[in-house]
C-alpha cells in the first residue's frame, strides 16, 4: 500500500520576498493575498518537485492545465458553488500556472480562490434566506446529487433553482431523522451560520495550502502539502 507523503517547508530565516502578483486577485468580498513567505514557499516547493521527485516532473502547460482542473474540482467538485462565466473567466490561467508557480507568483491561485469564496458566500446567505421561509417539502422535483459530470451552471437563477432543492433535499433528510420540521429546520440553518463563520476565518494560509495541495496532489496523489 502505499503511504502518503508530507512536507513541510519553514524558511523562517529567509528575508522577505517581494510579492509577485500579475494582477489584483480581490473578489467582490474576498481579498485575501499571499504572505511574504508564499511567495518564497511556492518557489522552494516549485524546485524541489521538479529536481527531486522521482518522476522527473516537467512543469509544462500539460502539467498547468492537470493543476487547474484539480484546482477547481478540489474547490467545487459538486458545481453548485461557481457560474459558467467563472470558470471561463478562470480559464486565463489554464496554461500559465506553470509558469507562474516557478517565478513563485501566486496569482492564479489567490485570484481563483477569492472568486470561489465570494460565490460560496453568497450561496450560503441564499440558503439562510431560504430556511427562514416555510418551504415545500411535498415536491416532486428531481434533484441531481452528484453534479461532477454536469455542466456549470449558466446563471444565479439557474444556481437558485439548485439551491431551492438542494435545501429542501437536507430538510427532508433531517425531518426523517429527527422527526420534527423545527428540528430539522433548526439544524440545517445552524449547518450553515457555522458555515458561514468559518468563511468569515478565511485566511492566506488556507488558500495556500490548497493551492500547494492541488499542485503536488496533482503530480503525486498521494504528496500533500502541510502548513508549517
Amino acid at each position: 500500500m502505499l503511504e502518503a507523503v508530507a512536507f513541510s517547508f519553514v524558511i523562517s530565516s529567509c528575508s522577505a520576498t517581494p510579492p509577485r502578483l500579475t494582477t489584483d486577485v480581490g473578489s467582490g468580498k474576498f481579498d485575501l493575498k499571499p504572505e511574504p513567505k508564499h511567495f518564497t514557499v511556492a518557489k522552494v516547493i516549485t524546485g524541489a518537485i521538479e529536481e527531486y521527485h522521482y518522476k522527473s516532473v516537467k512543469l509544462d502547460d500539460s502539467l498547468s492545465s492537470q493543476i487547474f482542473n484539480k484546482y477547481l474540482k478540489d474547490l467545487d467538485g459538486s458545481r453548485s458553488m461557481l457560474l459558467a462565466s467563472d470558470v471561463k473567466d478562470f480559464e486565463q490561467f489554464r496554461y500559465q500556472i506553470d509558469d507562474q508557480l516557478e517565478a513563485g507568483d501566486l496569482t492564479a491561485g489567490y485570484y481563483i480562490y477569492n472568486h470561489y469564496a465570494d460565490r460560496l458566500s453568497q450561496r450560503v446567505d441564499y440558503a439562510l434566506s431560504l430556511l427562514k421561509t416555510k418551504m415545500n417539502l411535498d415536491s416532486t422535483d428531481s434533484y441531481v446529487l452528484d453534479r461532477e459530470k454536469e455542466p456549470w451552471f449558466s446563471t444565479s437563477t439557474d444556481l437558485n433553482n439548485y439551491w431551492n432543492k438542494r435545501i429542501r433535499y437536507e430538510l427532508i433528510n433531517q425531518k426523517l431523522i429527527s422527526k420534527d420540521d423545527k428540528k430539522a429546520y433548526d439544524i440545517i440553518t445552524k449547518r450553515y451560520e457555522n458555515l458561514k463563520s468559518q468563511l468569515a476565518k478565511l485566511k492566506s494560509e488556507d488558500v495556500f495550502e490548497t493551492y500547494m495541495n492541488a499542485f503536488s496532489s496533482t503530480v503525486e496523489p498521494h504528496t500533500v502539502y502541510l502548513s508549517p
